[in-house]
């Protein structure tokens, strides 16, 4: 990282020497330099964090993400519809339904060059990975509690135009025969 440094405040102390040259490059060269130097403090901070946690900003951040994590598991403990769940098998559903669902994305787009032969096994695998990845958040959060998110005043026309798309290519693709529907 200090080599890098150096050739940058070398090619600034070069910019500032030379008078003849335009202030526009001498204003990148400054501009870059405090870049480079937010960009370096920021991957110190995170290996800082990783490693002790022993700075200040950085462990309210590490506390403040660990608090919303809390958050979030409360939710689902609290659930009315899988009472009987550990935070740990929700997090394991969680992450089995969150893998099923990157399984079935990424065959989708495998379908991606032969759409025109194969839409109704696109469709059905990008669905089912949609699907999946919706039942991921109700493992983590809870089937009410996500629901309740999901049909939040703001998120409300989004949500149900989303499901009724996720309904509709599911049946058409499994029951209806019409080809140029999907």
């Amino acid at each position: 990282m200090d080599s890098k440094f150096s050739r940058l405040q070398s090619f600034v102390n070069e910019s500032n020497s030379n008078n003849d040259d335009n202030i526009q490059s001498w204003s990148r060269a400054v501009f870059s330099r405090d870049l480079f130097q937010t960009n370096i403090d920021r991957v110190q901070s995170f290996f800082n964090k990783r490693s002790d946690g022993s700075s200040t900003s950085s462990s309210s951040s590490s506390s403040s993400s660990a608090d919303d994590m809390q958050i979030l598991l409360q939710k689902g403990d609290n659930d009315p519809i899988l009472p009987a769940l550990s935070r740990k098998q929700r997090i394991v559903g969680f992450m089995l339904c969150l893998v099923m669902g990157i399984f079935c994305m990424s065959l989708a787009t495998l379908y991606i060059p032969v759409i025109v032969f194969k839409a109704r096994k696109f469709a059905l695998l990008f669905s089912f990975g949609s699907l999946f990845f919706l039942s991921s958040f109700s493992m983590l959060w809870g089937p009410t509690n996500h629901l309740k998110h999901l049909t939040n005043i703001d998120r409300l026309p989004f949500s149900i135009t989303y499901m009724i798309t996720l309904i509709c290519t599911v049946y058409y693709s499994v029951w209806v025969n019409i080809v140029f529907l999907i």
